[in-house]
């Protein structure tokens, strides 16, 4: 009978490469000598094999977009943001390309980057669902507290979760220029109204859950005196709480995941950062920037053609072609003539049900449009 030290370093390189995880190959390596010796063999192509087989076609340009905004580029100026979003989305195989010159540690990064978008991914599609449930019955319930996603809402779920990580990404890295249209407008120009509004969807989300983590300290702590209670409740979207959401992932994920007072204090006030980033605004904004209303017609006298002529086109639109966000977005605003900040405001309450987020099949399927309806009616009262 074969033992695995017995076998060929060519069919353990091909065990290796079949991994599901960049963090499965760690305790893998550490089996046995052999298994690490035949990784030596070919250590780059085995961890870009694995990474390739974790985070999807439709995901690993933005994951290596961000590896690139965070590493490569120090207070990046507007002709390399622009670079780096027109590749992303003119050339993403461009940017995969570097993918062969990669530090471990960076491939490694990417790999925890996508199980952590994963597990947040999980998290806010059952409180999404959970509150359409709430309010309609009617709606089949999940009874083990997990939503099933169907596999394009899955991507476009992760997809919005990744946009956000750049966008905070880039805007940390040079944060005074970034808060000008100049600037921003290189990564608002490439999405369309409603998929600005799906990152936007997600900061609710992670800011909702940063403070169920964080208010109980924040209230405790007499240091913050500077900074008043009211200034950082959910609806005020004040500093510090956007500056801690423009961390990122990894330190909201931190903060969510740490369960010690004391620690939990020291990351809050170790991560205050000097200067202001309110990326609620920022993220407002763009969305207000890319609308193609003008204040002269309703959205629903537009026909679609028109709709799908402002619709900008980019490289990896082809990985999410169903209708669902748009058709929703557009019949909830469709008697709009322009959308301003309060329009924006008074639809928050659609985002907690990630209204933009669901492929049309599930929304026809459940008849979910009543309920967005009947939820932006009620919030408006």
């Amino acid at each position: 009978m074969s033992t695995l030290t017995s076998l060929p370093c060519e069919v353990i390189i091909s065990i290796l490469q079949n991994l599901d995880n960049v963090q499965s190959l760690v305790p893998a390596l550490l089996s046995c000598r052999h298994v690490y010796s035949s990784f030596n063999e070919s250590p780059q192509m085995i961890r870009l094999q694995i990474l390739q087989r974790q985070i999807s076609p439709a995901l690993l340009p933005y994951s290596m977009a961000i590896v690139k905004a965070s590493c490569q580029l120090s207070e990046p100026d507007e002709a390399s943001i622009k670079d780096l979003l027109d590749t992303l989305y003119d050339e993403p195989s461009r940017l995969l390309s570097q993918l062969q010159t990669l530090p471990a540690g960076l491939v490694s990064r990417m790999g925890r980057m996508h199980d952590l978008v994963e597990s947040f991914v999980n998290d806010f599609a059952v409180d999404a669902w959970d509150s359409l449930t709430r309010d309609n019955p009617c709606l089949p319930p999940d009874a083990m507290g997990r939503l099933s996603l169907w596999p394009t809402e899955h991507s476009r779920f992760c997809c919005a979760f990744y946009r956000f990580e750049l966008f905070v990404t880039l805007a940390r890295s040079n944060k005074a220029k970034f808060s000008t249209y100049p600037y921003r407008r290189h990564f608002s120009s490439r999405l369309a109204s409603w998929e600005i509004e799906q990152i936007l969807c997600v900061h609710n989300f992670l800011e909702k859950r940063f403070l169920q983590a964080s208010v109980d300290i924040i209230d405790f702590d007499v240091e913050y005196g500077d900074y008043s209670i009211e200034s950082l409740r959910l609806a005020s979207r004040k500093y510090p709480l956007q500056g801690w959401l423009s961390q990122g992932l990894e330190f909201i994920n931190q903060v969510v995941g740490e369960g010690s007072f004391e620690k939990k204090k020291t990351l809050l006030e170790t991560a205050l950062p000097p200067g202001v980033i309110l990326i609620y605004r920022l993220i407002l904004l763009a969305i207000i920037e890319t609308t193609l209303l003008d204040g002269t017609r309703a959205l629903e006298e537009y026909t679609e053609d028109e709709i799908e002529e402002n619709t900008p086109r980019h490289a990896l639109r082809k990985y999410d072609v169903d209708t669902g966000p748009r058709v929703v977005w557009c019949t909830i605003h469709k008697e709009e003539q322009y959308i301003d900040v309060d329009e924006l405001l008074s639809t928050a309450c659609l985002r907690e049900q990630g209204y933009i987020l669901w492929d049309l099949s599930r929304i026809q399927v459940y008849n979910m449009f009543p309920i967005f309806e009947m939820t932006l009616e009620m919030a408006r009262e």
